[in-house]
């Protein structure tokens, strides 16, 4: 850990250096435009003012998800709260009529760029539920992991799995990764191969017995 955060602190000092030494505004700057995107995180309703040419869409992006997101939930736990609208179910007609409203192109997205919004959108509270229960068996799954590759080196592995399991899980609730087979997947494999070696006996498993 100590390695990686001293890796990221020489890198963005050295992109802080690069981009003053530019002869160039330091808002279109590299460094100013990971600023801008760190600073995105946290702006929910993308109200904030990006100068960056890299980053200018970031505050379009994060509206872009809000009003998706708030539509098809009001829309499902209004119509179909228990068992959702359905896998036929056009999840982007309300976001469209708000956030498109006056705009003739061709809209080809049918994800809502969040895993647990298209789960409740296509099965509801039901479905969310269940797959709020998955999240949580791997995040324990992931603990009893983590606290064995403390003791013993030869579960490194197994721990490796586990955090690869964990960057799809989080980008699936900002992006389509899981809501397509190109992602899903491999995801469900990785998943059962991440299972299958947190299921090994661990040490603390061998001094209870």
């Amino acid at each position: 850990m100590r390695t990686l955060i001293a890796i990221c602190t020489v890198g963005l000092l050295a992109v802080t250096a690069y981009s003053l030494l530019q002869k160039k505004d330091f808002n279109q700057s590299k460094a100013y435009a990971v600023y801008e995107a760190v600073v995105s995180i946290a702006d929910y309703s993308g109200t904030g003012n990006y100068q960056n040419e890299r980053t200018s869409d970031k505050g379009d992006n994060n509206r872009f998800r809000l009003v998706w997101w708030k539509n098809v939930a009001e829309e499902t736990l209004t119509t179909a709260p228990v068992l959702g609208q359905g896998f036929g179910a056009d999840l982007t007609y309300g976001f469209l009529r708000e956030y498109y409203a006056t705009s003739n192109e061709d809209f080809t997205a049918r994800s809502p760029h969040n895993i647990f919004i298209t789960t409740l959108g296509r099965m509801g509270l039901a479905g969310f539920t269940i797959l709020l229960g998955i999240y949580f068996v791997q995040a324990r799954s992931t603990a009893r992991v983590a606290r064995a590759a403390r003791h013993d080196p030869a579960h490194a592995e197994a721990m490796t799995l586990q955090a690869a399991i964990w960057v799809v899980m989080i980008s699936a609730c900002l992006g389509v990764v899981l809501e397509g087979p190109m992602g899903a997947i491999p995801f469900w494999i990785m998943l059962g191969l991440a299972q299958h070696a947190a299921t090994a006996p661990l040490p603390a498993d061998s001094e209870s017995v």
